[in-house]
C-alpha cells in the first residue's frame, strides 16, 4: 500500500470499544502503537486515524480533544457501504443510492469499505461506476479538510 502512494492511517489496535474508550488517553495509546507499528513496517510517518466505529458515539469531546492536541487527524465517512453486512452488489446499490442522496451536498463522498473477499470481488464494479460518473479518487493526505460523523 505504501509503495502504491495509498494514505496509510491508524484504527486503533485492539478493535474493542470496551478497550480503546477506557479514555482519552487508552485511545492515545492504541493510536500511538499503531502509528509506531505502521513506521516499522513501511517507513511511512503517518497521522491520518480513523476510530473503531466511527467518531460517534464512542469518540467524546475530551477524545477528540486528546486526538488533535497529539497531531492526530480524525477521519469519519460520510457513505457506509456495509459490506461488513451486505457480502455481495448490495453493498454497491447501498453506495450508489447514499451517493445520490447525497448529490447537492458540497462534501466529497468518503465510502467506508472494509478489507473483505467479498468486497474485493465486488469493488472493480464500483470504481468503474465512480470513474464513468467523473468522481475522482484521491488518497487522504494532511491538507485535505476531514469528513465528520454528526
Amino acid at each position: 500500500m505504501a509503495k502504491e502512494g495509498h494514505a496509510l492511517g491508524m484504527h486503533g489496535v485492539t478493535h474493542d470499544k470496551k478497550k480503546i474508550y477506557q479514555s482519552p488517553k487508552t485511545v492515545i495509546n492504541e493510536m500511538d502503537q499503531a502509528r509506531k507499528t505502521i513506521k516499522a513496517v513501511t517507513g511511512v510517518d503517518t497521522l491520518l486515524i480513523r476510530t473503531p466505529y466511527g467518531s460517534v458515539p464512542y469518540m467524546k469531546a475530551d477524545y477528540k480533544k486528546a486526538v488533535k492536541d497529539h497531531g492526530y487527524i480524525l477521519w469519519d465517512w460520510n457513505i457506509d457501504s456495509m459490506d461488513w453486512h451486505y457480502r455481495d452488489q448490495r453493498f454497491i446499490d447501498n453506495v450508489l443510492a447514499q451517493l445520490a442522496a447525497q448529490s447537492s451536498s458540497s462534501q466529497p463522498p468518503v465510502i467506508l469499505l472494509h478489507e473483505r473477499e467479498e468486497t474485493a470481488a465486488e469493488l472493480p464494479k464500483l470504481l468503474e461506476y465512480l470513474s464513468r460518473n467523473r468522481y475522482e479518487m484521491k488518497s487522504l493526505d494532511p491538507s485535505m479538510t476531514p469528513i465528520h460523523l454528526k
